[in-house]
């Protein structure tokens, strides 16, 4: 019976997730932008679409391609079997505490770096700030020039907190599989690790 229920529980935490990823996939910050007005004409009003996993899953697959990189250097190399072990995420659960706390650490902090670059690749505020200057359109209150980038960074910065944490989530469950082949889970027999 209590199996059902950790199997009923992490069913339901998949069906969250899943439902979390398709509404970040699908989500996008409008940016409410006016064009300058010419004799004779209205105002035009329009918008910027900002997409929330600007970033998507580039951040994951490139900081899996360096861990990847270093582990298969390490292990061609015979170079140096801790080093293998913190790149190695299949021996992270296996022991020594130090290892997967630097492997998962070493993870999450290229994950960052990685997620804040992507999303500075995507939408360069001060290129977008000076594309609208450019065409003559402006963020209602907000000066055109260093304010709308200011603006438009602060907008980068909260979407990649959220690309972070939901990558983050991802890495995760994708880590559980590991913690389940633990030697100190012992799986059920059938269960290939």
């Amino acid at each position: 019976h209590g199996k059902m229920i950790v199997y009923g529980f992490a069913i339901m935490l998949l069906i969250l997730y899943l439902v979390f990823a398709y509404y970040l996939q699908q989500s996008e910050i409008r940016i409410p932008v006016i064009e300058t007005q010419t004799e004779g004409q209205d105002k035009m009003q329009g918008y910027i679409p900002v997409k929330l996993n600007i970033a998507n899953i580039m951040p994951v697959l490139m900081t899996s391609t360096i861990f990847s990189l270093v582990s298969s250097l390490t292990s061609a190399c015979s170079f140096n079997q801790t080093l293998l072990a913190v790149f190695d995420m299949k021996t992270w659960f296996t022991g020594h505490t130090y290892q997967w706390l630097f492997g998962i650490g070493t993870y999450i902090i290229l994950l960052l770096f990685f997620t804040a670059f992507y999303a500075e690749y995507n939408f360069n505020p001060m290129e977008v700030a000076t594309q609208l200057r450019h065409y003559g359109m402006y963020v209602e209150g907000i000066h055109p020039g260093g304010e709308t980038v200011d603006y438009f960074t602060g907008i980068i910065k909260k979407i990649r907190v959220v690309n972070s944490v939901f990558l983050s989530l991802l890495i995760f469950l994708f880590l559980l599989k590991y913690l389940r082949c633990s030697p100190y889970s012992s799986p059920p027999e059938h269960y290939v690790c």
